[in-house]
């Protein structure tokens, strides 16, 4: 259950933003165009060339847009060829729909999962620049309150479009409407959204029509989606009708779009800077508080009194910051004189209640690297020391250094607060791009040997690039990283060092500072060792909580609850395994990890061995997520061999930490559930694909 503190907050934040509701059918209104620009109809076309519509939906970014899966299978229909943007303005376009995608549990019997993307063949927001605005998507699940649903007023004409306010209703009380039905077998209490309006009878009766909530941030009106109709008449009946909720999807909507949905910052990236829901030409998105927590702002004091921040760093300790040498002077031979951490909008002042998590503090000493020259582009890489030790927080908190020499991710994260294109203004918000690493060889192409590099690129460098997103002047210094995740919380780490690049914005790599190169020379330094997992367990309870355990955001609060870690368990228990070390009492301890991969394999990580008591596991436990007890139906399995990879080396890098495990008798595997009391769900025991 969530706390009683989230429950009371979540209700006043909603119930502040909520329209007034007025009981005539008379008030069913018409609202701003701001409000359901990102509204569509989804048809097709007739052999004439005239078009019906028969499905709402909503834009969602780039080319994609989300409506019911419903569309797609209705029985004798058409199919789907066309989307419609604003209907019912002067501003009407229309989009070919290329593809689609269902959510993988959908089946047209039933009313569950009803989800689709659909793809269309432009981008609406490019074509339809400053008038179409993608809209976010709640995540918390309402409990009372009134809600907008959006739909079409002309009979599936596609002329205008009809807002009317729904009260909603709570899935208890929905519940004993529609348990059971045949397309509705288990009810609404998990799955669905439910709202009515009984006073009034105009109002859109189209298949998926949106329902949204117009919430107020940072003085705009922002459209929240909460779902699309599914099932039933939402007015001038007395029962409610069923919608479809994003919130109980918003993982899978994030992993098949691979856009930036989080509600908390939505209203900055698609609304703050007007037209576009990215900040072009480099297409950065503005990050969320907590979001870059060792993020460092590094500035110099001007004659009016006020800081010029033009490098970047990342905290490592909570006494020191890594940047790039060659900021340790500006262009005027001045070093810098402050550092400011927890800040997501530079521009705010440090006592503005916008930067409500900001500390700044006085640089007592920069020290470069030994073999750095400023006449050349190598050894870019220097550590500066804080006049005092930083306070520790969640918006605060000190990354892990990568020391592998190779990084097996393909996306690599940049941010700063530098400028968005070249020779262009500074952005105000710290923002966040994605870039994938460009092989030494191939970038040599674009830096070769100069007068400042003598021996072309080398291989304390390394380049990344992106054909839209890039790092641009004034992000020197910060970090390009990748995140893992370590009980349930994800750890930054710090793989290169902003350094140098072309024009910003033209698809041509940049090059970085290889921290791993560097890795002996900070240990020293700094007194700390970068072991991964000794990095990893510091500073746990402040690092960032991996996102599928937050229930709900509400501003900088976040809602935690626990459980969720397990949410998709009748597919992750299935392959999932505990490995066991038999201890003097001949009690089984049961730490580590591993995915059963067949009946008679588990794949784990190398440092497993030697993980509990300086021994290799013994036991591996299937069909159970009990790490105290065993359940009947677990399996526990002896292990024959731990085969560790054999380029793995036992110094704290995570080069090549992966082993397999034989068993010594094959796994029953099943298909047959059985319930976890502990976790409350069904569990069953198969092998898991690998990709």
């Amino acid at each position: 259950m969530k706390c009683l503190t989230a429950s009371v907050l979540l209700s006043c934040i909603l119930c502040s933003a909520l329209h007034t509701r007025v009981g005539d059918a008379q008030n069913t209104l018409n609202r701003n165009d701001q409000h359901t620009s990102h509204i569509v109809l989804l048809g097709s076309t007739r052999s004439d060339g005239t078009r019906d519509f028969r499905c709402g939906g909503s834009y969602l970014g780039r080319n994609m847009v989300v409506a019911g899966a419903h569309c797609v299978t209705g029985k004798n229909q058409p199919s789907l060829d066309t989307v419609r943007f604003g209907s019912g303005t002067n501003n009407v376009m229309h989009f070919r729909i290329t593809n689609h995608t269902l959510h993988y549990r959908y089946k047209p019997q039933f009313e569950y999962h009803n989800m689709a993307i659909y793809y269309l063949d432009g981008r609406p927001d490019v074509v339809g620049a400053g008038r179409i605005k993608p809209a976010c998507i709640l995540k918390p699940h309402m409990k009372k309150g009134t809600v907008d649903m959006v739909g079409d007023s002309s009979n599936g004409r596609g002329l205008s479009l009809t807002t009317t306010p729904l009260d909603v209703v709570s899935s208890e009380k929905c519940h004993e409407y529609y348990n059971p039905i045949p397309k509705l077998r288990f009810g609404v209490l998990l799955c669905c959204f439910c709202a009515m309006n009984s006073d009034t009878a105009e109002c859109s009766n189209m298949h998926s029509s949106p329902l949204q909530l117009v919430i107020n941030r940072n003085g705009k009106s922002v459209p929240f989606l909460i779902g699309h109709k599914s099932i039933g008449k939402a007015c001038g009946v007395k029962s409610p009708a069923v919608f479809t909720r994003y919130g109980s999807y918003y993982e899978w909507l994030e992993t098949i779009t691979n856009l930036p949905l989080e509600a908390t910052d939505c209203h900055l990236r698609y609304h703050k800077y007007g037209d576009y829901y990215l900040v072009y030409p480099i297409y950065g998105v503005p990050a969320r508080q907590g979001e870059f927590a060792h993020m460092a702002a590094i500035g110099w004091r001007l004659p009016n009194g006020s800081i010029s921040f033009d490098c970047g760093g990342s905290l490592i300790s909570p006494r020191h910051v890594l940047t790039a040498a060659h900021c340790a002077l500006n262009d005027d031979g001045a070093a810098p004189q402050v550092v400011r951490l927890g800040v997501i909008d530079i521009t705010a002042g440090l006592y503005d209640p916008q930067n409500k998590f900001a500390q700044e503090y006085r640089i007592e000493s920069i020290k470069r690297h030994p073999q750095h020259e400023f006449r050349s582009e190598y050894h870019d890489i220097a550590l500066v020391t804080l006049d005092r030790t930083v306070t520790l927080n969640s918006a605060v908190t000190p990354a892990c250094l990568w020391t592998g020499a190779r990084v097996p991710v393909r996306r690599l994260e940049a941010a700063g607060f530098g400028q968005t294109s070249y020779g262009g203004e500074r952005t105000p918000v710290l923002l966040k791009v994605q870039l994938s690493p460009v092989e030494i060889a191939a970038c040599r192409r674009f830096y070769p040997a100069g007068r400042r590099r003598r021996e072309g690129l080398i291989d304390q460098q390394m380049c990344a690039m992106d054909e839209r997103m890039d790092t641009c002047h004034g992000d020197s210094g910060g970090p390009l990283q990748i995140k893992l995740m370590s009980n349930n919380r994800l750890i930054p780490f710090v793989v290169g060092i902003t350094s140098f690049g072309r024009f910003c914005g033209t698809a041509t790599p940049a090059v970085y500072t290889r921290v791993s190169s560097y890795y002996n020379w900070l240990q020293t330094e700094t007194g700390l060792s970068y072991d991964a997992r000794a990095c990893a367990a510091r500073h746990l309870n402040v690092r960032e909580i991996e996102e599928a355990m937050i229930a709900n955001r509400i501003g900088d609060q976040m809602f935690i609850e626990p459980e969720k870690s397990y949410m998709d368990l009748e597919t992750v228990a299935k392959h999932r395994v505990y490995l066991g070390y038999s201890t003097t009492g001949g009690r089984i301890q049961w730490n580590c990890g591993g995915v059963l991969i067949n009946e008679n394999y588990v794949l784990t990580v190398a440092h497993c061995d030697r993980f509990v008591f300086n021994k290799t596991p013994d036991f591996v436990k299937v069909g159970d997520l009990d790490i105290f007890k065993d359940h009947p139906h677990s399996q526990v399995i002896k292990i024959e061999r731990f085969i560790k990879h054999p380029d793995y080396r036992d110094d704290g890098t995570i080069d090549n930490d992966i082993a397999l495990i034989k068993l010594q008798t094959n796994v029953r595997l099943s298909m047959v559930d059985h319930w976890n009391e502990k976790f409350g769900t069904m569990i069953a025991t198969t092998p898991m694909c690998s990709v």
